[in-house]
């Protein structure tokens, strides 16, 4: 399966990426670039994992674009943060999920599996 993953703090991308790819997952970082948007539309990934708060776009702006966006509106995306209101933050931004921080490994792979058995 293939992972968009955006997330601004470097160390914690590089963690997801290495726990994905170890379970043969292709896995895409992007860092709250300015073109996150064409890069996950070149990507086409089958999941999208969101940082909530990101340098240029906050991610439930972002979310709500993709969903949006008629190539990108069925990718399910999930929504990464430490924010208290999670929950309510991925249900607003249209998220189909939500991971906090700091995450067990456990429980981001069982979201992976959940999408990529979809």
């Amino acid at each position: 399966m293939k992972v968009f993953v955006c997330e601004d703090e470097k160390e914690i991308a590089e963690i997801i990426k290495t726990i994905l790819e170890k379970q043969n997952h292709e896995v895409k970082l992007d860092f709250g670039g300015n073109k996150i948007l064409e890069s996950i539309m070149n990507f086409t990934p089958n999941l999208i994992i969101l940082d909530y708060r990101l340098p240029n776009l906050d991610g439930e702006k972002l979310t709500k674009k993709l969903k949006a966006n008629e190539k990108t509106k069925k990718i399910p995306v999930v929504i990464i943060s430490a924010s208290n209101y999670l929950e309510k933050v991925a249900a607003d931004s249209m998220a189909d999920d939500y991971l906090s921080k700091p995450f067990d490994i456990q429980n981001l792979l069982a979201i992976v599996t959940k999408y990529d058995s979809q």
